[in-house]
């Protein structure tokens, strides 16, 4: 089993509490640099440079920076240049989904974690319903929130988690959210979430971290397995 540096007693205490699983999409779930992210990306500097009439390597390093400073390039558009995110969304995300493949140990994991699971990405829903399809993750989900449910206010805007809490009726100390951006995961934290991240990280010890999805669920079926079931 993969230990994580910042896995402790006291971090494990609180599985049994969890009634509600949170999993980002992008980079999280499955990764996106390889196959997915490099198409996308190439299609926003595309759009930003025949919107706003600029080079593409002008158009690629603002790309970049609205990201880095809005948390989503669309973000940035929509404040700066009052860009109609709908039409962005479905310009920039007609890519080819062919090369994802789906992980028979992941899916297992995930289909065998007790408790409510859901999505929640900065993507739009046609992406992640073209990902989970792809990955073979479409039963594994109950809910959904992408980009459009939360009123185009990506992560870590409190909006989107707010929404969530607030359709769950439970309370944040029983949701644990899956997230690879340190960013997204601190908003999660200030609410009363917690947090499982998804990558290197430099996040203080209050972060259950690994560098792989799968090692977290096998840590989580770990403690579920030894902790027994609880008592009502």
């Amino acid at each position: 089993m993969v230990q994580a540096p910042s896995c402790t007693n006291n971090m494990a205490s609180w599985v049994h509490e969890i009634s509600v699983w949170v999993f980002d999409l992008d980079n999280t779930l499955y990764d996106a640099r390889t196959e997915i992210f490099p198409q996308i990306d190439a299609r926003m500097t595309g759009y930003m440079a025949g919107m706003l009439g600029l080079s593409w390597d002008r158009a690629n390093d603002l790309r970049r920076t609205y990201w880095v400073e809005f948390g989503a390039t669309l973000h940035g558009l929509r404040q700066i240049h009052g860009l109609c995110p709908l039409i962005f969304t479905q310009n920039t995300h007609d890519i080819d989904y062919s090369g994802l493949v789906p992980c028979g140990v992941t899916n297992q994991f995930l289909t065998k974690l007790p408790g409510h699971k859901m999505l929640f990405t900065n993507g739009p829903r046609q992406h992640a319903l073209q990902v989970l399809a792809q990955r073979g993750m479409t039963d594994i989900f109950a809910d959904m929130i992408t980009i459009e449910d939360t009123d185009f206010r990506p992560k870590p805007d409190p909006h989107g988690y707010e929404h969530i809490l607030k359709q769950l009726g439970v309370p944040a100390s029983q949701v644990a959210m899956f997230e690879d951006n340190e960013q997204n995961l601190l908003t999660a934290r200030s609410l009363g979430l917690r947090t499982l991240h998804v990558g290197a990280s430099r996040l203080p010890y209050w972060d259950r971290r690994d560098d792989h999805l799968n090692g977290h669920l096998e840590w989580l079926h770990h403690q579920l397995d030894a902790q027994g079931p609880t008592t009502p």
